[in-house]
């Protein structure tokens, strides 16, 4: 991706051009790619054993996160097979916060957060995606939005798989009245 901020020098009469250039956020499949090659370089520079083995099941979770049949495009969950993408994206932040909790650990905690808030991220961004796209009733989309801002509350919290529980079931609910259709 181009640097969208191309930004000029300031001249003697101090005049600044900025230029920005047209930039489409990427999409959600595209940032869990994203995730997966940061965490891939990381484990490249690991050299204690035990580390390697848990980025190593983090990245193996988050490989089967981009599994196609999984995904309509790049930000929608397949109606049948999406809610697989949190399972998956669940179990790569565990093993994830578990390298946060080991004493021992040759990886900075900050960094591990880093992966860590991007992943519980995505989880909220797909929940919102759907809830934004439904044609669900009222009661349904209502529902929705609550397990989103109890997801909000339990990362805000540190409680981030019980974040990621709750952005699921958003998800699920959001697609409960049509379907699961454009989810």
């Amino acid at each position: 991706v181009a640097n969208p901020y191309i930004i000029s020098n300031i001249t003697a009469n101090h005049v600044i051009v900025v230029t920005f250039a047209a930039s489409v956020p990427p999409g959600l499949k595209q940032m869990i790619q994203d995730v997966l090659r940061d965490l891939t370089e990381l484990r490249r520079n690991v050299t204690d054993k035990h580390d390697r083995e848990k980025l190593d099941d983090a990245i193996k979770h988050l490989t089967k996160s981009l599994t196609p049949y999984c995904w309509e495009g790049d930000s929608h969950l397949d109606a049948k097979d999406g809610g697989k993408v949190f399972n998956e994206v669940k179990d790569a932040l565990n093993k994830l916060d578990e390298l946060t909790e080991d004493k021992k650990g040759s990886i900075p905690t900050a960094v591990l957060r880093g992966f860590i808030n991007r992943l519980v991220d995505i989880g909220r961004q797909l929940a919102q995606t759907a809830i934004t796209g439904s044609s669900a009733d009222n009661k349904d989309i209502a529902k929705a939005r609550e397990e989103l801002a109890s997801g909000d509350s339990d990362a805000a919290k540190g409680k981030y798989e019980s974040a990621l529980e709750h952005y699921r079931n958003a998800w699920e609910q959001a697609g409960k009245s049509q379907g699961r259709r454009n989810q």
